[in-house]
């Protein structure tokens, strides 16, 4: 996986299931912690982001991703940034015929 791909992976929260489509912006390697840090956001249009996790969290053991996503219905729309588990990242060669993220 590289800053760029398109990924998607399906959330669970309050008995409901959602499947987010986004594109990887940060590759965190294993032992780093995910905030303080510079995120490419030349692969999405726009740089406004909201975090939906604590970028002060604790290390991972392995690899993870952020992954930006767009939230609402217009471009002005913020963009979120995720960090879900990349065991349950799909690529984008599963992603024909959904909207660009």
């Amino acid at each position: 996986m590289k800053i760029g791909d398109r990924v998607k992976w399906t959330s669970q929260a309050n008995a409901t299931r959602c499947t987010k489509v986004g594109t990887v912006v940060a590759i965190i390697s294993a032992g780093e912690r995910v905030g303080r840090r510079r995120y490419d956001f030349s692969v999405v249009p726009t740089n406004r982001h909201r975090f939906s996790f604590s970028p002060y969290s604790t290390a991972m053991t392995n690899e993870t991703v952020v992954v930006s996503v767009k939230d609402g219905k217009t471009d002005k729309a913020k963009r979120v940034l995720y960090h879900p588990r990349t065991v349950e990242l799909a690529d984008d060669t599963d992603l024909d015929g959904i909207w660009p993220a």
